[in-house]
């Protein structure tokens, strides 16, 4: 029998986990000596995520992996601070360890990791937030800035590790570098309107193309007016105490010119029409009778982008989490969701023409479990089957396991005058 040696995290990844312990024993000491107190304006946070992966069939090899992920954050209160009424300040410093297990050893197109990326530190976000009005209920937001921290977002999908559960896998390829996403995000101007306690509205302008392709690690932030913009605007319904939690849907649209996959002489090589749209759900499948009672909630994602200029014409995502199954751990969730992206017809012809061959679609299902060990602990174990990984139909499907720890610390504090 072989024996499977798990990948040795980096130095540097372990000094980071070990500060953060020791940060949040310590300050969870503090807060329990400290009382009740009144909370002060301003928050400091830092996550530390880590996943350790085996992917122990299919894909493009049989292999581990150890990916982490660091985020620091600060968020000052400008009414608090320095008296001005609706105004927030927000930074956010990211760093990944580089590690790879989609590359390599999975293979798969939709990424099974959510905090895989290049080896780099960058500012993420770094944006200041103004609500207007007497009920505040407009806002603007300028800055660094993340599409999917408020765009095609589902509450109940951060549970899963996999990419196409934070944005939609039709929308996460579009542009010449990704839209302003995980890991680099660009330079944008928000505008949301609470309209009711439910209802809202909002719409962005970005940058429409975040960093530097030809250099992805390193920090570029710059206005190019041949780079274009993309904008993004969505409506929905949030009330989180009624059964259907969230109903929303979107479009985007870039207005640059894209390259059509298929070169015709009788139309047209360059497009400007790459747009897309998406719709999302969520809903309380069973709510228990108590706090310490079963939980289930649903959601379900579908989105479109032009096929004629992108790879994946459509993709769809679902996923169902139970909390509370066990009574001794009522923050438990468990999980099961499925992912699926689709090849556009424009994209198979062009594979086609260059002798390749391809499936129709890749799908990815996942079960995970998350277990809350502490205020600043969770464990996630999670498994992972990938069918068609890439539409590659020389790989056989994959089944991956990951097991992601992360350690968490949140201080609140006040500025000196």
């Amino acid at each position: 029998m072989r024996r499977v040696v798990l990948p040795r995290p980096k130095l540097r990844s372990l000094t980071r986990a070990i500060v953060l312990v020791a940060a949040c024993a310590s300050s969870a000491a503090v807060e329990a000596s400290s009382g009740a107190e009144a909370p002060a304006p301003h928050r400091i946070a830092a996550l530390y995520t880590a996943e350790s992966w085996r992917n122990t069939h299919g894909g493009l090899r049989a292999g581990s992996s150890y990916l982490d992920n660091l985020d620091l954050q600060i968020e000052l209160d400008g009414e608090r601070a320095w008296g001005i009424p609706g105004l927030r300040i927000f930074g956010y410093v990211l760093h990944n360890n580089g590690g790879t297990v989609s590359e390599d050893p999975v293979g798969d197109a939709q990424a099974v990791s959510n905090i895989e990326a290049r080896e780099h530190w960058r500012m993420y976000e770094l944006w200041t937030d103004w609500a207007i009005g007497a009920r505040r209920a407009a806002s603007l937001r300028v800055g660094l800035y993340d599409l999917n921290s408020e765009f095609d977002t589902s509450e109940v999908a951060a549970l899963f590790i996999n990419s196409a559960h934070g944005i939609g896998t039709a929308f996460a390829q579009t542009g010449h570098n990704g839209p302003s996403i995980f890991p680099v995000t660009s330079l944008a101007a928000r505008l949301r309107w609470q309209a009711t306690s439910t209802f809202f509205a909002q719409l962005v302008a970005l940058d429409a193309v975040p960093g530097d392709p030809d250099h992805p690690s390193r920090n570029t932030i710059k206005l190019d007016r041949d780079e274009g913009t993309l904008w993004v605007a969505e409506v929905g319904r949030q009330a989180n105490d009624q059964r259907l939690r969230k109903i929303a849907a979107g479009a985007w649209t870039y207005t640059a010119a894209f390259d059509d996959l298929i070169r015709n002489e009788n139309l047209p090589a360059r497009r400007h029409d790459n747009i897309g749209a998406y719709a999302l759900a969520e809903s309380r499948v069973w709510d228990g009778a108590s706090d310490n009672d079963v939980r289930v909630d649903a959601y379900a994602r579908a989105a479109w982008a032009n096929g004629r200029i992108n790879r994946f014409d459509k993709s769809f995502a679902l996923g169902i989490v139970a909390t509370g199954l066990l009574p001794a751990r009522p923050a438990d969730r468990l999980g099961l969701a499925l992912a699926i992206a689709r090849n556009g017809g424009h994209y198979r012809r062009t594979q086609e023409l260059e002798g390749m061959a391809t499936d129709a679609s890749e799908c990815a299902v996942e079960l995970t479990y998350r277990a809350e060990l502490g205020e600043w602990l969770t464990v996630q174990p999670s498994l992972h089957h990938v069918i068609n990984p890439d539409t590659n139909p020389s790989r056989k499907d994959a089944l991956a396991f990951a097991l992601r720890f992360e350690l968490s610390w949140e201080r609140s504090f006040s500025l000196g005058r």
